[in-house]
């Protein structure tokens, strides 16, 4: 259990840091924003997204796992939200929907995380990890690309 508690509390780190990078590009398509400025509201989500998952603790029980999974969840969809409210700098639009198809992605995942521990399937979730793993990596990578650092660590 400590190995799968470690890898969860990586991967909800990981989603929820990648949550604040992946907003913009649904709602108002290339406001007024600049990718500077853009990057650097970003990354204070990121920051935040990251202590906020950090302060839910590590799980001491796979059903405790299912009850912090439900709180990371949560944290992520809100951030990924305060990142598509700034809207999507002009003319990044296409990048910035593929940094929060990949996040909400990791945060579908991190759903199936929290049913699956709830239900006391620990040989589920360490299959929906490695899954996790893949689509946080890929969110990572997106934001790395665009220039983002909170949010790709």
């Amino acid at each position: 259990m400590r190995r799968r508690s470690l890898l969860l509390c990586t991967t909800l780190a990981a989603s929820a840091v990648g949550a604040g990078c992946g907003g913009g590009g649904s709602g108002g398509g290339g406001g007024g924003i600049t990718k500077a400025e853009f990057v650097k509201r970003a990354d204070a989500v990121c920051a935040k997204a990251s202590a906020d998952v950090n302060a839910l603790g590590t799980p001491k029980s796979i059903r405790d796992l299912g009850r912090l999974s439900d709180k990371a969840k949560g944290i992520a969809a809100k951030e990924v939200a305060d990142v598509r409210a700034l809207g999507a700098p002009k003319g990044d639009e296409t990048q910035v929907r593929a940094m929060l198809a990949a996040v909400e992605r990791s945060i579908a995942v991190i759903g199936r995380v929290a049913e699956a521990a709830k239900a006391g399937n620990s040989a589920k979730v360490q299959q929906i990890l490695t899954e996790a793993q893949t689509d946080t990596e890929r969110a990572r990578r997106l934001a790395q690309a665009y220039g983002l650092k909170r949010c790709a660590q």
